[in-house]
């Protein structure tokens, strides 16, 4: 073994504490069967969940006049085009400069987490979902100053294709947590 073999090898490996936590983190999380993904793959999915949101409400736009309905399953199931100022069932609706900022926000605490989880699947592919759907409502209150809202079932407010992945990411990264926290708990 060469001289600079040996000093190679005796040389400690220097961590920051930051890296150390999310590789701690990462560990703890549960794994699945899942074939892990490039970063860049959970950003096509965002950027394709924004294409379809963003396709979809154009659609809506150029075939429904705003506050027309069009009635696919009688009551029960309702296209429109509402034209939403507010966050979720218009909260903050005279805010949009507080939305925006909060909505960013949460977009970059989105994709910083998106990172720190990168070789767990699961956790990445529910945050893309949520920034996916996240990215669309804020492209629209950036272009248009509100979020066109076109799904109507009567017992909820009217939302979109962006408001699916958000609920369905948020209610899956809830799941996980949960089911780790519980785990944790019967650990210690």
């Amino acid at each position: 073994m060469s001289k600079e073999q040996k000093a190679a090898r005796q040389r400690p490996v220097v961590e920051s504490t930051a890296s150390k936590a999310a590789a701690a983190q990462r560990r703890e999380m549960p794994q699945s069967n899942l074939k892990s993904h490039p970063f860049w793959f959970y950003l096509i999915m965002i950027a394709i969940i924004v294409a379809i949101d963003q396709c979809l409400k154009l659609l809506v736009e150029n075939n429904i006049a705003v506050g027309a309905k069009v009635y696919i399953v009688e009551q029960y199931l309702v296209l429109t085009n509402v034209h939403n100022t507010g966050a979720a069932f218009s909260f903050l609706a005279d805010q949009p400069q507080v939305i925006m900022g909060v909505t960013s926000a949460i977009v970059a605490v989105g994709f910083y987490f998106l990172f720190v989880f990168r070789g767990n699947p699961l956790m990445q592919t529910f945050i893309s979902l949520i920034l996916g759907g996240a990215n669309g409502n804020l492209l629209d209150r950036m272009t248009h100053g509100y979020v066109i809202d076109y799904i109507d079932i009567n017992i909820i407010p009217v939302f979109n294709f962006a408001d699916i992945c958000v609920t369905v990411g948020t209610l899956f990264l809830c799941i996980v947590i949960t089911a780790l926290s519980r785990g944790g708990s019967r650990r210690g």
